[in-house]
């Protein structure tokens, strides 16, 4: 949040740390320069799914116990999945490709020119290619591609 080109963030107080449950944290309290005002983010991060709190107040007085006893006590629900930014996607590309469902199949073939292959995709692509045929819209485009 605070990383971007503004380099007038004065960073107070940053934590780094990790729940019980696999859960990263990143805990920043960070001030403007030339102003009285600081924000307080606490992020989560699991698997695919994050969590944002932050809150705006000033150097001149303390967080209300509201406040405070909400950023502390704050956990996010773990019972949401998602996707992980950080692993492959080929693996639901090809599964969307040769998925019966014919929404899931032209989510993939919209897509085609977006998926990123590499050698280890080479068993999934030939037999992706063996799948499509002349019953497939645009068939000699979607096999060129």
């Amino acid at each position: 949040m605070f990383d971007g080109g503004d380099t007038s963030w004065i960073k107070r107080m940053v934590k780094k740390y990790e729940l019980p449950n696999k859960t990263k944290v990143w805990e920043i309290v960070a001030t403007d320069s030339g102003s009285s005002r600081t924000i307080w983010s606490k992020t989560f991060y699991k698997d695919g799914i994050g969590f944002a709190i932050v809150t705006e107040s000033d150097t001149l007085s303390k967080p209300s116990s509201f406040v405070q006893s909400f950023f502390d006590s704050f956990t996010p629900i773990d019972t949401l999945t998602g996707t992980n930014p950080f692993k492959k996607k080929s693996a639901f590309f090809f599964t969307d490709f040769m998925n019966n469902d014919s929404v899931a199949h032209k989510r993939a073939v919209k897509n085609i020119a977006m998926i990123d292959l590499d050698s280890t995709d080479l068993p999934q692509l030939k037999k992706a290619i063996g799948f499509i045929n002349w019953n497939e819209k645009k068939y000699l485009d979607t096999k060129n591609h």
